[in-house]
């Protein structure tokens, strides 16, 4: 699947013409050869319904993308890290109706890559894989559906613009409708503690 995966993205960039040196190639690129690397560790089986099961495998590769990655440009690290991490978010994004992928259209949209960037690893994701639900018409529908829905909120190659900072807090973070907005904040970083992440 991953050698699927990376195939089709190599694809898209010599239809399109792109350099193989290019920072942007070589992003997406690496996050196509990276973006399932936490499944081994993330896969367990669901004994109800008697499946395998990989929750969270996105963050378990960004980990270990960003162990592999250590000594390259942290701009670069950082931004295939994002993807392998948000890689599963299109595919479920329209689960929940639309009101629900409208909301994580604009928080992804906030993330270090563009959703443009994320409907294009989706794209090759989903051509990169084999089952019996989806056809390649119907794949590409999908990732047409996202990128329609993200150009008509503005967030499709760049962030979506909320009223204020305290107004894209509520909307992502669970801050409930009728609390006030506040002044100003404090936040704390902790960095090197235990348990700080």
């Amino acid at each position: 699947h991953t050698c699927a995966v990376a195939n089709q993205m190599v694809n898209y960039f010599h239809r399109m013409g792109w350099n193989m040196n290019d920072d942007y190639y070589i992003q997406m690129v690496s996050a196509a050869l990276c973006h399932d690397l936490g499944k081994p560790s993330s896969t367990t089986w669901n004994e109800e319904l008697q499946e395998y099961k990989t929750k969270s495998h996105g963050l378990a590769g960004a980990r270990i993308t960003r162990h592999l990655f250590f000594d390259e440009n942290i701009e670069l690290r950082e931004r295939v890290c994002a993807i392998v991490k948000n890689h599963m978010i299109l595919h479920h994004v329209f689960d929940g109706g639309e009101v629900n992928a409208i909301k994580k259209l604009k928080k992804l949209s906030w993330n270090m890559v563009c959703v443009k960037d994320m409907n294009l690893m989706k794209y090759c994701d989903s051509m990169g894989s084999q089952n019996d639900i989806e056809t390649d018409e119907s794949k590409m529908e999908d990732c047409i559906k996202i990128k329609e829905l993200a150009e008509a909120l503005g967030c499709y190659e760049t962030t979506f613009k909320y009223e204020s900072a305290f107004d894209r807090l509520k909307q992502n973070y669970g801050i409930a409708e009728d609390v006030e907005q506040v002044e100003g904040f404090n936040v704390f970083v902790l960095i090197g503690l235990p348990g700080s992440g």
